[in-house]
């Protein structure tokens, strides 16, 4: 299991993958990471994060208002801002749900990762089923702090993740809006990074 989205398949190199590793989880006591392997997996938030994916990185779909937003200008929709690339492109929303798929879970075990750091008992699921996790978790689902964001992408590294996977597919030019402040693509990422720290946050903080 991997907090990292860094993942070797988007060409990054077993030297990078496992330098990665190195930086994300170097500084915890093993201790910690042993029981955060053993408690970070979670069915029931597996099952809202594919729902919350196939919302959000659906391409064939223009709009910009996703779930958990009041407005669509601060937080757009990700398959809302890359519908006219994909499509350009043509490439299916499938590969887009999947990458925020693996983002918001990205989030989501880096954010348990920094609660069971919290203390023995810290970090522990509560038990939700789907529909009850979902309702609690989409209102807040954009809430996260700075506090706590900045080490979850760090230890996620969501725009390097993203960075990478658009330029395999022959995105260069959108790649290069991953880290420009000034973008709906950089916000966008911002926002399901947050719905991941807070879908963890509603299930275990």
């Amino acid at each position: 299991m991997r907090a990292s989205l860094l993942f070797d398949e988007y060409g990054l190199g077993e030297h990078r993958a496992t330098m990665t590793d190195r930086l994300v989880f170097g500084g915890f006591p093993p201790s910690m990471l042993e029981r955060w392997r053993q408690i970070a997996h979670s069915p029931v938030a597996a099952v809202c994060v594919r729902r919350f994916a196939q919302i959000e990185g659906d391409t064939a779909r223009a709009g910009l208002k996703g779930a958990g937003r009041v407005s669509k200008v601060a937080w757009p929709r990700l398959g809302g801002v890359l519908h006219a690339d994909a499509t350009r492109a043509r490439l299916p929303a499938s590969f887009f749900q999947d990458l925020v798929e693996r983002t918001v879970l990205g989030a989501y075990l880096s954010t348990v990762l920094i609660l069971v750091g919290e203390g023995p008992a810290a970090g522990e699921a509560r038990p939700f089923d789907t529909t009850t996790l979902w309702e609690r978790w989409i209102p807040v689902s954009y809430n996260a702090s700075d506090e706590l964001l900045e080490p979850v992408f760090s230890f996620s590294a969501v725009m390097g993740f993203w960075w990478t996977a658009l330029r395999a597919r022959g995105m260069v030019d959108v790649a290069e809006q991953v880290n420009a402040p000034e973008s709906s693509l950089f916000r966008s990422l911002i926002g399901i990074t947050s719905a991941g720290t807070m879908l963890a946050v509603v299930e275990r903080g």
